[in-house]
């Protein structure tokens, strides 16, 4: 009679490797067809239209109008994500599949992927500056990136610069929005129908902050301002 643990280095796993892989699918009937690449941890070509069903917003569109697709293929297999993201692009670009009509992929960038050091390069160069650095000419000129034309947003100009704008804009007709007054003037009756409703408000004293607020509105921002709710805090 056999051991009962006889055998057992024989019986069968069940956890898949990772393996990366692009995919076809299509509507025949429609001639519309979408190009692309699973890579995610743990994927499988098992996966595809059983639990993926790719991350295109253009594909999801295309379900809900035909249906699904009757032609879903896996064009081929991969060892890391890397290569299966490569080949994709590679695809992507020869057949320029984004300028045709009758594929929905819409750019051939790709995906990008990161390796491990990449990704600690990347987190390194971000640490201790500013979110906003990136965005001047300074720092692009540092990286060879491209400058960006005009005055950054928020820039003073020059006393110079402001007179000879002064001068340009001499003798020419002022632009309707620039002509609005500032401010309303009333009428004697008017501004007396106004101090006559200001002196009906009802008034509210405030024990807490020892002020007198006038009007029910001011004083229901009052007991809802911070101010007042850390005066009560501290009680």
């Amino acid at each position: 009679m056999g051991s009962m643990y006889e055998g057992i280095h024989s019986m069968p796993t069940y956890q898949h490797k990772h393996e990366p892989f692009t995919y076809l699918i299509g509507w025949t009937s429609q001639n519309i067809w979408y190009y692309g690449v699973r890579y995610a941890s743990g994927c499988s070509p098992k996966d595809l239209w059983a639990k993926y069903f790719t991350s295109s917003v253009y594909v999801s569109e295309a379900r809900k109008k035909f249906g699904e697709p009757d032609l879903i293929q896996i064009r081929k297999t991969f060892e890391t994500a890397e290569e299966a993201i490569k080949w994709e692009i590679n695809v992507l670009r020869k057949m320029r599949l984004h300028e045709r009509s009758d594929f929905l992929n819409k750019s051939c960038a790709g995906s990008i992927y990161y390796d491990e050091e990449v990704k600690a390069k990347i987190s390194n160069s971000a640490m201790g500056n500013k979110r906003t650095k990136g965005y001047t000419n300074e720092y692009r000129k540092t990286r060879g990136l491209k400058l960006i034309p005009g005055k950054p947003k928020g820039a003073k100009h020059s006393e110079k610069a402001r007179k000879e704008r002064s001068e340009m804009l001499k003798g020419k007709p002022v632009h309707i929005n620039l002509k609005r007054p500032i401010g309303i003037n009333h009428s004697k009756n008017t501004k007396e129908k106004l101090r006559e409703k200001a002196l009906s408000r009802e008034t509210f004293l405030c024990e807490t902050c020892s002020k007198t607020i006038s009007g029910k509105m001011n004083w229901k921002r009052h007991i809802e301002s911070s101010k007042h709710l850390s005066q009560l805090q501290c009680i």
